[in-house]
């Protein structure tokens, strides 16, 4: 492999963000996957075991306690858990085609499902996770679907990785499912505050597998990462990716938020917000149509 980028600022900052992003203007991101089936915001995972928590995408329904929802709805989660939701997850009348049909009419460039949320379920083919939509659930590779049916559409085809959220994300609890060890590989290690070392490097190697079976035109990644345990290991992804895009002769998008990555080395992403000034560098912004 073409080994042009190194893990380190200097080398990263021979990025250059491609054209066909900068007149793309518009793309569609997906959020799909086990959260949908309570209908009621893609964090569910984490407010349904936790009493206190209320939501704030609730929209028209005002605000919700997840947790009195999904006792009220499947029973207590010391009974029904997270992962008791994904054989609910069926997919039943999922149309890539259409999907795509529908986003190209809209006028879309681009289309960045969810390839693994914060509940590490992976709505790709994974072989590092039994999590996943190809195992479970829908028993279909569902980001693999959406890039055939987008590339041959001619959209460009991206993914999300939201995983490195996933070791604090489900509220443990002993009386709960999520602490069990033998769940692990959905609600992430027990830990004392700290990123263990060992979900950092599985998060590298879930990143680094993604790269690999779904071959991005844009991978996007949520806050997660921009932890300081993550530091070297997300230099060291996008220097991977970079040196990816040579040996496959494309143009890539590397999306990162805030300050995690320095200026030049990627494209930086504003979720569901602006900036204050314009910008003479390639930036990205994406908001929902709900609530």
């Amino acid at each position: 492999m073409n080994e042009k980028f190194k893990p380190t600022w200097e080398s990263l900052q021979q990025y250059e963000a491609p054209e066909w992003f900068g007149n793309a203007k518009l793309g569609i991101f997906i959020h799909w996957g086990v959260f949908s089936v309570p209908g009621q915001g893609c964090c569910y995972g984490h407010g349904m075991y936790d009493p206190n928590f209320k939501s704030i995408n609730s929209g028209l329904q005002g605000e919700v306690n997840w947790y009195t929802f999904h006792c009220d709805t499947y029973g207590s989660p010391k009974d029904f858990g997270y992962k008791d939701l994904i054989p609910l997850f069926k997919g039943e009348n999922f149309d890539p085609e259409e999907w795509i049909d529908l986003f190209a009419k809209a006028g879309a460039k681009y289309v960045v499902p969810v390839a693994d949320f914060h509940d590490a379920f992976a709505l790709y083919d994974s072989d590092l996770t039994e999590y996943s939509a190809v195992n479970m659930g829908p028993r279909r590779n569902i980001v693999g679907e959406l890039r055939e049916a987008a590339l041959q559409k001619g959209l460009k085809f991206g993914v999300s990785s939201h995983l490195a959220f996933n070791w604090e994300f489900f509220n443990k609890n002993p009386e709960y499912d999520n602490w069990d060890p033998e769940y692990e590989k959905l609600y992430g290690p027990r830990h004392s505050g700290v990123v263990p070392e060992a979900f950092v490097d599985y998060w590298y190697r879930r990143t680094l597998e993604l790269i690999d079976k779904t071959r991005p035109d844009q991978l996007w990644f949520d806050f997660g990462f921009g932890r300081p345990e993550f530091a070297q290991k997300r230099r060291e992804v996008a220097a991977y990716f970079y040196n990816k895009a040579l040996e496959w002769d494309k143009e890539v998008v590397f999306a990162y938020k805030r300050d995690f990555f320095q200026e030049g080395t990627g494209v930086l992403d504003i979720e569901r917000g602006l900036l204050e000034e314009i910008r003479p560098m390639i930036w990205q912004t994406d908001t929902s149509v709900g609530y």
